[in-house]
């Protein structure tokens, strides 16, 4: 139940402030910037294109270029914009980024890392700005965190996402479908045989859904991979769809904007709807 700021005696609201962590200082800050009993002044710093990861000795380190790397400290707060990448982090890593980060980025990555429902609900909380580009690399998931994902405002205008072998796409599939979200590019490398598992009807669905200028790659390691994908895609789109194979070096025109395009080393197969 919300309590008046006000109704908090001056000691009270010192003790509020030495308890608070950086993000909800500053938001304390924001929400009553002349009242007393709030004071220091919670500060940052604005960084951009920024990796965080955590050491072999569970270490937190933040960098903006591959040269030079700093461990988190305790009293520090920052800002950050651009291209957010995280590396080898688990639930408790996300948490403290949650409670210490202002997040502002366009584009965010999630690799080699562990992820469940509540840590992604606690960052998805945090963010102030549109996430355009959204990538999960290697990563173990537990729970539903693609419906978390497509139901956070800072995710509706979501252009691009990039998945690395994932389970299934149903999820994802689902979620776009109930949140409204058109991406224009949707990257799945390395699919394992459960990663089309689902209903062709929500499929058809989904890619009807989306503008013209969407485009759907798959890209496969190896042959055995690549043939199976085929396979799946001639049960998931039926007759509704035609495709041609290419080779690297040769052209080829589609006419239509949104499509599917399924790669092998230099080979694959386009994908488009029929008139």
């Amino acid at each position: 139940m919300p309590y008046p700021l006000k109704k908090l005696p001056y000691g009270l609201r010192r003790r509020l402030r030495e308890l608070a962590t950086p993000v909800e200082a500053y938001a304390l800050q924001i929400a009553a910037p002349n009242y007393s009993g709030l004071r220091p002044i919670q500060k940052f710093q604005s960084l951009s294109n920024v990796q965080i990861r955590v050491d072999d000795q569970k270490r937190l380190f933040i960098s903006v270029d591959i040269l030079t790397a700093e461990i988190l400290q305790n009293d520090q707060f920052y800002c950050f914009t651009g291209t957010l990448t995280m590396v080898n982090l688990n639930p408790i890593h996300i948490n403290t980024i949650c409670t210490q980060f202002l997040l502002k980025p366009s584009s965010v990555t999630f690799s080699d890392s562990t992820l469940d429902v509540q840590c992604i609900q606690n960052f998805c909380a945090q963010l102030k700005d549109n996430v355009k580009e959204l990538r999960i690399d290697k990563c173990t998931i537990t729970g539903n965190v693609a419906k978390v994902i497509c139901d956070t405002p800072a995710f509706k205008k979501l252009q691009k996402l990039v998945l690395l072998s994932p389970l299934s796409l149903s999820s994802w599939i689902e979620g776009f479908i109930e949140a409204d979200i058109s991406l224009t590019e949707f990257h799945v490398f390395h699919p394992l045989s459960s990663t089309f598992n689902f209903d062709n009807g929500t499929f058809l669905k989904y890619l009807k859904s989306h503008s013209e200028e969407f485009t759907l790659y798959i890209h496969t390691p190896n042959a055995a991979v690549y043939r199976h994908a085929e396979k799946q895609l001639e049960v998931l789109l039926g007759k509704g769809f035609k495709s041609i194979a290419y080779r690297s070096g040769f052209r080829v025109v589609i006419p239509c904007e949104m499509k599917i395009i399924l790669v092998f080393d230099r080979q694959g197969r386009y994908y488009w709807p029929r008139a």
